[in-house]
Order: structure tokens, then C-alpha cells, then sequence
């Protein structure tokens, strides 16, 4: 349907990290793409499934360092 390319950037920031993510697209959803996801997938949210995409992935990126400095 489209390819995103998405990208983490992790700062210092005194005793807190700041996770900067930003995307490139790769290629565009088409017009029968969207239509997909509001039809058939019934994504009828796009940007509240984006932010549930967002939060899911930054909870398993913190995970993930504290497991790793722990």
C-alpha cells in the first residue's frame, strides 16, 4: 500500500533521554490504499492507529534500554 521509513533518534538529556522519530515516505499509500483502510481494514482513525503505533513502539524502546542497563 505505501513504505514508510521510520527513524529514532535518542538524545541525553540531564537524567532523562529524549526519542525524537520522525519518517520518510518511501512510497506513497495509493488512492486504493486508502481506500482499504477506511473500507476492508475498517482503519477508519488513521491518526489515532498512527499514535497507537507510536506509543506501543517508544514502551518497547524503553523496555528494551532497561533491560540493556539494568
Amino acid at each position: 500500500m505505501g513504505t514508510l521509513e521510520w527513524r529514532y533518534r535518542l538524545a541525553l538529556e540531564g537524567s532523562a533521554t529524549r526519542v525524537t522519530e520522525s519518517y520518510v515516505v518511501l512510497k506513497p499509500v495509493t488512492a486504493i490504499g486508502w481506500f482499504l483502510l477506511g473500507t476492508v481494514l475498517r482503519d477508519r482513525d488513521r491518526r489515532a492507529t498512527l499514535r497507537a503505533g507510536m506509543r506501543h513502539t517508544l514502551s518497547q524502546i524503553k523496555a528494551a534500554a532497561e533491560s540493556e542497563s539494568g
